[in-house]
């Protein structure tokens, strides 16, 4: 019976030594800022990173996408793309108007987004119904 108290009465007393020590860490000093994260998003400045573009404002994405790139996801609505060779669209807004030379697969949520394209027919399964994708 003794060893199993003074068994319990360690484990408490370890215990309260180690909830004193989460409780007495120091706490962040106020002149420290946060810093921002060092993985800026691709979307955040519009440029093709890593093969993938994310367009959120098509003005400033206009030079990226005269260069290319591999995966393209149009976050707007009411915009007028032309779009060399990519391997995948996706869009994710209404009113678009987008002109491909090819690619190879296709998705569009949202709705009233036209887009034509060069090259062989891609993979459309991933169309919403209300938008059209046709050849040029």
């Amino acid at each position: 019976m003794k060893k199993i108290l003074s068994t319990s009465i360690t484990a408490v007393a370890a215990l309260a030594v180690l909830a004193g020590c989460s409780a007495t860490s120091e706490a962040p000093k106020k002149s420290e800022t946060p810093k921002p994260s060092s993985t800026v998003s691709a979307a955040a400045n519009n440029v093709c990173k890593d093969g993938v573009l994310t367009v959120t404002d098509a003005a400033s994405a206009k030079k990226a996408l005269k260069q290319g790139c591999d995966t393209v996801y149009l976050l707007t609505s009411n915009v007028e793309l032309k779009l060399g060779e990519v391997q995948n669209l996706g869009i994710e807004g209404n009113g678009n108007t987008v002109s491909v030379a090819s690619m190879s697969s296709i998705y569009v949520m949202g709705k009233d987004n036209t887009v034509t394209f060069g090259g062989k027919t891609p993979d459309t399964k991933g169309v919403a119904e209300g938008n059209s994708v046709t050849a040029k």
